[in-house]
């Protein structure tokens, strides 16, 4: 097991045993949000949203939250600046966390992934990367829910990749060149995540197996 599946576990431990006494309020979505855009730095991240919610046991709570805004639909600007601005103050583990609860977002609502990045929001298609990812490196850390062998799992991530292709596919046709430069720079993104998930989709049901050995 490499160290980066290592701390991903230790972290995962740690939320789950912080999940049986937290649980976030949704309606503090817009106060986190704006925290998140107040801080100045990474210190003054965790302070400002205690200060919002003082049982917030880390920073990673506010991301199903903030992300939950995202994937009901056309979301308020300030949901996708606060997961952008967020980001960049984590490291390796952050990033693994980031990259799973930004495909539970994709999986329910892909299209608002790729409506955002067609609009002209750079930051949508590096949170539209990361959900891409995730069912590639999930396997590597121990992201996997391997109660039926992983085949629920298998099938979720198949079901999400197929609508994800399918929004970009069915996106409003491109109107001015930069537009034009957008649609490309998404299937081709597609096209390659298909490509590889193709190639790299048995490692679930090996995350699996293994995890039993």
């Amino acid at each position: 097991m490499s160290v980066r599946s290592i701390i991903f576990m230790v972290l995962l431990s740690v939320a789950c045993i912080a999940a049986s006494e937290y649980a976030i309020d949704p309606s503090k979505a817009e106060p986190l949000a704006r925290a998140i855009l107040a801080s100045s730095s990474n210190l003054d991240v965790d302070k400002r949203l205690r200060e919002v919610d003082p049982k917030l046991p880390d920073r990673s709570w506010v991301l199903p939250v903030l992300f939950a805004r995202v994937s009901t639909g056309p979301a308020a600007d300030l949901y996708w600046k606060a997961l952008c601005r967020v980001d960049t103050w984590g490291d390796g583990a952050w990033h693994l966390e980031m990259k799973g609860a930004a495909f539970d977002a994709f999986a329910k609502n892909p299209r608002a992934f790729v409506d955002r990045y067609l609009g002209g929001d750079d930051c949508a298609l590096l949170l539209l990367t990361y959900a891409y990812t995730w069912p590639l490196e999930a396997p590597e850390v121990g992201g996997i829910d391997c109660k039926d062998g992983g085949k629920a799992q298998l099938s979720r991530f198949e079901r999400a990749i197929a609508a994800g292709r399918e929004a970009a596919i069915s996106a409003s046709p491109p109107n001015t060149a930069t537009a034009k430069e957008r649609m490309g720079i998404i299937l081709n993104l597609v096209a390659t995540y298909d490509s590889a998930w193709a190639n790299g989709k048995g490692a679930v049901e090996k995350s699996c197996e293994e995890s039993h050995e």
